[in-house]
């Protein structure tokens, strides 16, 4: 990475390229994109908001993996009658759930997003973010766990284990619920650990080869109930 983190908002990197080959959104939208990048790769020197291996492919490993989500959620805000709610477990640097609120915009479809995100630090950086970006976003610093609301949607990136994750959002979840997950190559044994506590219903999406070519999966979940 240069030294001058602002260089890569003038030039298309390939990373970037790939960005823009898999989703086709406004000029607008890649300006706000590169505005989050550019405050990314700086608080990034603070706060080690994502591994140093990774800040060469923000577009592909994190702006595009956590749009990939939206695009699995689109019909449920588009054809819900009520606004609807999501919410983001240890959203970190604010994937998916700040990616999922700005692809909202692109396609003009109205959401209410909370992130949930215990460390101070990081935060305070999604504060400091969701302004910059002028997001229309609540930002919990307290664990899911400790909220007494319910939402929609669900959405966790790279926190814990799949049952980990059932476990910490029974409080937060409705009958109706769904959890869209994103799971790496391990997914099925995840799976079977969490289809021996809990029943429920639960569709596979793969990853986009373009995206990602270890044979992680998105898995759908909805209809949790206690075996």
């Amino acid at each position: 990475m240069s030294k001058n983190d602002q260089s890569i908002l003038t030039v298309d990197t390939p990373d970037k390229l790939r960005f823009k080959k898999l989703y086709n959104v406004s000029r607008e939208t890649i300006k706000r994109l590169e505005e989050y990048e550019k405050h990314l790769l700086w608080a990034n020197k603070q706060f080690n908001l994502i591994g140093i291996g990774t800040q060469d492919f923000i577009w592909s490993r994190h702006f595009a993996d956590s749009a990939k989500l939206f695009f699995l959620i689109k019909n449920e805000l588009e054809e819900k009658s009520k606004k609807i709610s999501i919410c983001d477990i240890g959203s970190g640097a604010g994937f998916p759930g700040v990616i999922i609120k700005i692809f909202s915009m692109e396609f003009n479809l109205d959401c209410n997003i909370q992130l949930f995100e215990s460390n101070k630090r990081k935060s305070s950086f999604l504060e400091n973010l969701s302004k910059k970006l002028k997001l229309n976003m609540i930002i919990n610093n307290f664990r899911v766990e400790d909220t007494n609301q319910n939402f929609d949607i669900v959405l966790c990136r790279a926190v814990a284990s799949l049952l980990n994750i059932i476990n910490m959002s029974r409080k937060c979840c409705k009958d109706s619920s769904l959890l869209v997950l994103p799971k790496g190559k391990n997914w099925s044994k995840e799976l079977v650990e969490a289809k021996k506590v809990w029943n429920f219903k639960v569709k596979l999406v793969k990853n986009n080869r373009l995206l990602d070519k270890s044979g992680g999966v998105t898995l759908l979940i909805n209809e949790v109930k206690k075996n």
